[in-house]
């Protein structure tokens, strides 16, 4: 067997049912988040989060974004906030920080996955005033 891109896609999908099996009954998240491959192996990155009571999943991009947030100009608040842009549904999910043009993780309505620059995240996104 030659490892191919169809056939890392392949697996990777099969391992990720299995893993969602497994993520549930142990009450983390558990995903694949990229990998390597040649034609004779493949790596993949395993990721588990904890899923907090209320259903949210506190990735490492997540906790990232607490951290970080203000080298960017922005503070924690802003992480799980959502916006419209470009027609669609987006909230914010982490931050990159070694990528200082496009750090903020934002995930749309349909699951896919985009970057930004943080100055863009400041025009879109309307924080409550506090009181």
């Amino acid at each position: 067997m030659i490892i191919t891109q169809e056939k890392v896609r392949e697996l990777r999908l099969k391992m990720q049912a299995i893993l969602d099996e497994f993520a549930e009954a142990n009450g983390v998240r558990a995903m694949i988040t990229g990998g390597t491959y040649t034609l004779n192996n493949a790596t993949y990155k395993l990721e588990l989060a904890v899923v907090e009571e209320d259903g949210e999943v506190r990735t490492r991009d997540a906790e990232h974004f607490i951290y970080y947030a203000s080298m960017f100009g922005l503070t924690p608040n802003y992480l799980g906030k959502t916006f419209q842009h470009d027609g669609k549904l987006m909230k914010i999910v982490g931050l990159k920080r070694k990528n200082r043009s496009y750090p903020i993780m934002v995930e749309a309505d349909d699951g896919t996955s985009y970057k930004y620059p943080p100055d863009l995240i400041k025009k879109l996104v309307v924080l409550e005033k506090q009181p």
